[in-house]
């Protein structure tokens, strides 16, 4: 497991560094870097097609680079994916849901829970929220 500093009076900082992404022959993406710090915000603008996707992806670590680097407070995230994925939030741009699933079970499909804390999680998001009526 990586030693990562995640105190949140700390000045935590977010680099990539020159990340790039081939699909193939194709290059999607090209040595792209920069620095968040705690509490920034990134915005992405481009075409269609110009690697905004699929960077979002490389930073959510749903995807990885085919070069770069990604770093949290120095710690080497690439290396460390297990222990960071926990800490990034993702919206897709394409949602992937089931039609024929019920909302829980969807759910379910997405979770690195064990089963049984993962429907008991759900569960306990859901009531607070007053999504019950939803579920089923």
């Amino acid at each position: 497991m990586a030693e990562v500093n995640v105190d949140s009076k700390m000045n935590q900082q977010w680099k990539a560094d020159n990340l790039c992404r081939r699909y193939g022959r194709k290059l999607v993406l090209q040595d792209v870097s920069f620095t968040l710090g705690r509490g920034e915000v990134l915005g992405l603008f481009g075409p269609n097609g110009s690697g905004k996707s699929t960077l979002m992806e490389i930073i959510a670590l749903a995807a990885r680079p085919t070069t770069g680097r990604i770093t949290f407070n120095g710690c080497d995230v690439l290396a460390h994916v297990r222990d960071f994925r926990p800490m990034i939030g993702y919206v897709p741009q394409d949602i992937a849901l089931f039609e024929e699933l019920t909302v829980m079970d969807n759910l379910l499909c997405w979770t690195r829970l064990p089963r049984d804390l993962a429907r008991q999680r759900i569960s306990e998001i859901i009531s607070a929220l007053s999504l019950d009526i939803f579920v089923n």
